[in-house]
């Protein structure tokens, strides 16, 4: 029978596969990924004050809603007449009817 092989520690010599440390590399687009992120941030802060600006417009477009300087004056014309006894006639039947 074969003797087995011992193995023989190898003490200062390379090692066939080098130790290489990890660093990190920035992605190729990431840079991309920032530039969008910053506009993105921009353009809605951007957006936020425009519609802050524009309600406060609306809102001073509706406060100052003054009442009118004067009031037209009532006029009894024929059509008016009749309207308000043809009114008052049958708001009598009904209470009549009740």
């Amino acid at each position: 029978m074969s003797e087995p092989e011992k193995k023989t520690a190898v003490k200062n010599e390379p090692s066939l596969h080098p130790q290489i440390e990890p660093t990190p590399e920035p992605l190729a687009g990431h840079s991309q990924i920032e530039r969008y992120l910053k506009r993105k941030a921009e353009v809605t802060e951007q957006d936020h004050r425009e519609f802050q600006v524009y309600l406060e417009e609306k809102a001073r477009r509706l406060a100052p809603a003054a009442p009118p300087a004067s009031k037209k004056k009532f006029t009894l014309s024929r059509r008016n007449a009749l309207k308000i006894v043809a009114g008052t006639a049958v708001a009598g039947e009904v209470d009549l009817r009740a």
